[in-house]
Order: structure tokens, then C-alpha cells, then sequence
């Protein structure tokens, strides 16, 4: 992922940056990954979402988004979070 923008960057900043992502999925040949735009100020919520879509998935996994060592996803107590 290439950040545009720093962290602490005010509220009109983030409405006019962008993040360029790469996701792809690990040990699958041939390789499998999608590049994608999306604005600096998009809720987390609304990244899944734009994951789902751009890698055909169906939403039927569990999910997690890790940002500095801190967990944010759908409560599982059968995972323990």
C-alpha cells in the first residue's frame, strides 16, 4: 500500500488524498492481486466492502484489519476477539 498522506492529517486533507492498494493472496500460483484507489478518509468498514467487490468474494469469511498492533473486525469469541 502506498500512503499519500501522514497520519494526523487534517479533516479537508484526507477528503482530497488517496491510498493505492495492492492486495494479493499468498502461496497461489499463479499469482492472484488486484490494484485499487480509494480515498484517504474511507471508514474501514467501507474498505471491506471495496475488497469484497474487487476480489469477487462474497463476503462469507471473517476479517480483520490490524493498524498498528491494534485488531478492528466482526467480534468472533470462538477466535478469542
Amino acid at each position: 500500500m502506498q500512503e499519500q498522506h501522514t497520519v494526523g492529517a487534517k479533516k479537508e486533507d484526507l477528503k482530497r488524498s488517496k491510498y493505492i492498494m495492492k492486495i494479493w493472496l499468498r502461496d497461489i500460483e499463479p499469482p492472484i492481486w488486484r490494484r485499487f484507489q480509494v480515498p484517504g478518509n474511507i471508514s474501514l468498514y467501507k474498505l471491506h466492502q471495496i475488497i469484497q467487490i474487487v476480489m469477487r468474494w462474497q463476503d462469507y469469511h471473517l476479517f480483520q484489519f490490524t493498524i498498528k498492533n491494534k485488531a478492528y473486525g466482526e467480534p468472533d469469541l470462538d477466535y478469542g476477539y
